[in-house]
């Protein structure tokens, strides 16, 4: 991803000295930067905004973990002005053992988690462009709800759902004019088709009630308008519930 990864990986594998989880989450985020030469739709975007980034305010960072293959290293992640920003759906910007400053994109790691906030790394392939960035895991259950704003590959806020044990997933797109499918997945050999919907709120909704109509109540509060486009998270929560 940027000029410095493979010598930094080295540096972190150096400095981490006997922690045999840590050695081992490394090897496996260098085995996978292997694959990372290759440029995104967002990679112009990511090194233009983290070409400074060894001047951080150091305030900002924050306890946190990088993920990668179920492998967990503690580090400091910077949080701009303590929050979670657009920015944080295309990289992390992290302190490891050492004051030295890292920045992993998706293509590095697995994930993220920061004050309990976990961020999934994601790929999305459409018409022959590949595109990397994460994803926010909102509520987990029967179905897995994420979200992702809006980053340069790809303007629309989505909601992505992951049923348990499905081979697909769909993801929506409440502002979505079009529909669309494409091919998405969380690493390069599982693609799962998704589905946007759109382009009004009655289509959002209808394509979520086919979704989860394997819970009669909430397929059927859904039809009979109970719940709006803004109650995503609130369905979800409910649905969960009803699978239990």
């Amino acid at each position: 991803m940027f000029d410095m990864k493979l010598c930094s990986i080295c540096i972190l594998m150096m400095t981490l000295g006997n922690n045999i989880y840590a050695q081992k989450g490394l090897r496996l985020i260098n085995e996978h930067i292997k694959d990372c030469n290759k440029r995104d739709i967002n990679q112009t975007y990511i090194n233009t905004k983290t070409g400074k980034v060894q001047s951080l305010d150091s305030s900002f960072f924050e306890d946190g973990f990088i993920i990668q293959n179920g492998d967990t290293i503690k580090c400091k992640i910077y949080l701009s002005k303590h929050k979670i920003s657009s920015d944080c759906y295309l990289y992390a910007i992290a302190k490891l053992s050492t004051d030295s400053v890292y920045v992993f994109s998706p293509k590095d790691i697995s994930g993220y988690d920061v004050r309990g906030i976990v961020m999934k790394a994601h790929r999305s392939v459409s018409a022959g462009d590949t595109s990397y960035f994460f994803i926010k895991i909102i509520e987990t259950g029967n179905v897995t709800l994420y979200d992702r704003v809006g980053v340069p590959s790809d303007e629309e806020y989505i909601y992505y759902f992951e049923k348990q044990g499905a081979a697909n997933f769909l993801f929506l797109a409440p502002n979505k004019e079009t529909d669309v499918y494409r091919q998405e997945s969380y690493n390069k050999t599982s693609p799962m088709i998704s589905k946007y919907s759109g382009p009004s709120e009655s289509q959002f909704l209808s394509a979520l009630s086919e979704y989860l109509k394997d819970c009669e109540g909430i397929h059927n509060k859904i039809l009979a308008k109970v719940y709006t486009i803004n109650d995503v998270e609130t369905i979800i929560k409910e649905y969960n519930n009803c699978k239990k």
